[in-house]
């Protein structure tokens, strides 16, 4: 929200207020929790999506999947825990947020969200090598 402020106020106009939703894995049912990563891709691919979430700026349920609501840009940092090298037990796709990578790239190519960044944090451990 900050930087819908600031940028209302650089560009002097008013732009539509962004929703922002929680947890991303609810826009759709019954995650699955058994098999590997390909596998669990595969059902989550078949599940339906709501069309309606929680927006914490609303205060209200908004439209979360509708192509008709959706950004042009979206920034996005899902959980990075998994495929940390601090994480002496990382588990990569195997890991218990491997689903939200899944549910993040189902939305937008339901959305077809024109730019979608995913943040990724620099891997500690490279950055002091290149010292």
């Amino acid at each position: 929200m900050d930087q819908h402020r600031w940028t209302n106020t650089w560009a002097h106009k008013t732009f539509v207020t962004p929703h922002i939703f929680g947890d991303l894995t609810g826009v759709v049912a019954c995650l699955p929790e058994e098999g590997d990563f390909w596998s669990r891709v595969s059902e989550i691919e078949n599940l339906p999506m709501k069309d309606h979430d929680w927006c914490y700026t609303h205060g209200c349920y908004c439209p979360a999947a509708s192509p008709e609501t959706a950004a042009d840009v979206d920034f996005s940092g899902l959980p990075c825990e998994e495929n940390s090298r601090c994480n002496i037990n990382r588990q990569f796709l195997n890991g218990r947020f491997a689903n939200v990578y899944a549910v993040w790239a189902k939305r937008h190519k339901k959305l077809k969200t024109p730019l979608a960044i995913l943040e990724n944090t620099l891997d500690p451990l490279q950055h002091l090598e290149t010292c």
